[in-house]
């Protein structure tokens, strides 16, 4: 398993292995995997619309965050992102997606039999939601900052990355659901909480309020270098 290090924490970059993260993660995979299908079944049964879908999803992550409604809708709204990763390959992302999974894993943490779950895996419910665990809460947070980036036809090459590593990061949530242990996990929540805090001004663009967080006591170089490691994870 890859990793980097950013922010002093070790950030992972690449999942080697179907079983990362062992027994505990392979029972909320499963779980998680079971309730979006559940999702999607009864989506198309009550033949709800895509915009049916994203002011479903909004109404459920505020609840989940206090994020605002409009803004997660803003950022849900945006269809078929693409980006380019550090080598050059094409990623493309559905925010809606991936709103919607996180608010699947909220359903599954509800439900889940914990007598299933190794130590790793109540150490991955504490920090997604148990005894003030904030992990679902700041996945919610964070997508909600991809209702504003820097606008595409003035951005300078440094801003277009910045925006890359903004759509990249969300594109990783559902691995640090599905894959990731609670270590590794909680490295990316740092991150991500960290990005949130500082758009102190619903103005700011998401981009920047994580660039903000990664160029911090790092030269010119030493932040371009940041940027390409994270458009590296996969």
């Amino acid at each position: 398993m890859k990793t980097k290090l950013i922010l002093g924490m070790v950030l992972v970059c690449s999942f080697q292995s179907a079983f990362a993260g062992g027994k505990s993660v392979e029972v909320f995979r499963k779980a998680l995997t079971d309730e979006v299908a559940r999702r999607n079944q009864t989506h198309a049964v009550e033949k709800k619309t895509t915009t049916d879908k994203i002011s479903l999803t909004a109404n459920e992550l505020s609840k989940i965050s206090g994020a605002s409604q409009v803004e997660l809708k803003a950022a849900m709204q945006k269809k078929n992102i693409s980006f380019k990763d550090a080598t050059g390959q094409t990623k493309e992302i559905s925010i809606l997606e991936i709103g919607s999974t996180i608010s699947s894993a909220d359903q599954v943490l509800r439900s889940i039999d914990r007598t299933t779950l190794d130590a790793d895996g109540k150490a991955r419910l504490k920090i997604l939601s148990d005894d003030g665990g904030k992990g679902l809460q700041i996945m919610a947070d964070f997508i909600s900052l991809a209702n504003k980036t820097s606008d595409a036809g003035v951005a300078t090459e440094m801003s277009k990355m910045e925006v890359a590593v903004l759509n990249q990061q969300i594109s990783l949530i559902p691995d640090m659901l599905n894959k990731m242990d609670a270590a590794e996990m909680q490295s990316h929540l740092a991150i991500m909480d960290a990005a949130v805090k500082k758009r102190v001004r619903p103005e700011i663009p998401g981009d920047q309020a994580l660039a903000a967080v990664l160029k911090e006591n790092k030269t010119a170089e030493e932040y371009k270098q940041k940027l390409n490691e994270i458009l590296n994870c996969n």
